[in-house]
């Protein structure tokens, strides 16, 4: 993705700024740049948010040499946030895959096809759930392994799922067993092995307890696992992607999202903040030339009030 020129400064003064609403609950104000307030109208939601990602990351000269990325972190988040309003806890379950002991050269081969080999083992999770009734939505987390890294110096990655895994009052629908067909089978087309694939390596299916603290889990960055494994030399066998939510979440997580493109300095958006009796709103700050949010978390209760209130101001900012 290219940055536009036009993003490549800040407005110091008279700056507008844009509301996002996620599905989470999530808000942030991100002020804009100068003299881009009347054209915000023009551009349609997509150009918006890309706009907003490109100012809030950093020049990355490979794809996920850096870890999660904001955009991945929000896929999960809104994605839990979706399968919540969508199920019953009862109904959600988590699960995790490891990959077995290997040789080196399938180890490489594996984390090199490792968008690849998801790609097609959640297509077939997502496939047995619309075959039972359900809605094909999942959401996934890669990590390192620690253990393996820190005492073997071996880099293995492993994925954690999130999926609606059952009817209400149901059997699971997606059994260990079956889970466990799937990414043996899975590995092994893609090493051209027939080899048994150690049933551990799925370590279990749990229903989910608390799905926001799940989704705070899953979001953490883990900064100096990732550096110790670059030390390691495996640099290159790192992952282009270390997150994501299946198209149907995707689709409802932008659909419950309300874009408010705000033609007034980002001060009075704070006021309206201030004045709605949010909790945990605060400044985060960006290095360089990057851009300075208010972020904060929206209540169900005064979520309306909220939208309303910055929606009267840019409507009379505007007049």
């Amino acid at each position: 993705m290219k940055k536009n020129s036009s993003l490549s400064k800040i407005a110091s003064k008279d700056s507008a700024c844009v509301a996002h609403l996620y599905a989470n609950g999530d808000l942030s104000i991100v002020k804009s740049y100068k003299n881009q307030g009347r054209n915000l109208k023009r551009l349609n939601q997509k150009n918006v948010r890309d706009s907003v990602y490109l100012i809030n990351s950093d020049p990355r000269s490979t794809r996920g040499c850096h870890g999660i990325s904001s955009k991945e972190r929000r896929h999960i988040l809104d994605g839990c946030a979706v399968l919540a309003e969508n199920y019953n806890q009862a109904q959600l379950v988590t699960a995790t895959l490891t990959l077995p002991p290997l040789s080196p050269n399938n180890m490489t081969k594996i984390h090199q096809n490792w968008s690849e080999l998801l790609r097609k083992f959640i297509q077939d999770i997502k496939r047995d759930l619309k075959k039972a009734g359900l809605e094909p939505a999942v959401v996934y987390r890669t990590e390192i392994q620690e253990e393996r890294l820190n005492e073997h110096g071996e880099l293995a990655l492993h994925v954690h799922l999130v999926f609606p895994n059952r009817q209400l009052g149901g059997p699971w629908i997606i059994t260990i067993d079956r889970l466990y067909k799937i990414w043996s089978n899975k590995l092994n087309k893609l090493l051209s092995s027939h080899d048994l694939i150690p049933v551990n390596c799925v370590t279990g299916i749990e229903q989910v307890k608390d799905i926001n603290k799940l989704a705070s889990y899953l979001t953490k960055k883990k900064s100096e696992v990732l550096e110790q494994a670059k030390l390691l030399g495996y640099g290159t066998e790192l992952p282009k992607s270390w997150a994501g939510a299946s198209a149907q979440i995707r689709k409802q997580a932008t659909a419950s999202r309300n874009v408010i493109y705000l033609d007034l300095p980002i001060d009075q958006a704070q006021a309206v903040l201030e004045a709605s009796d949010h909790a945990r709103i605060g400044w985060h700050k960006k290095q360089g030339n990057h851009v300075v949010a208010l972020c904060g978390k929206v209540n169900e209760s005064n979520k309306e009030k909220l939208i309303d209130e910055l929606q009267y101001l840019a409507n009379l900012n505007c007049a």
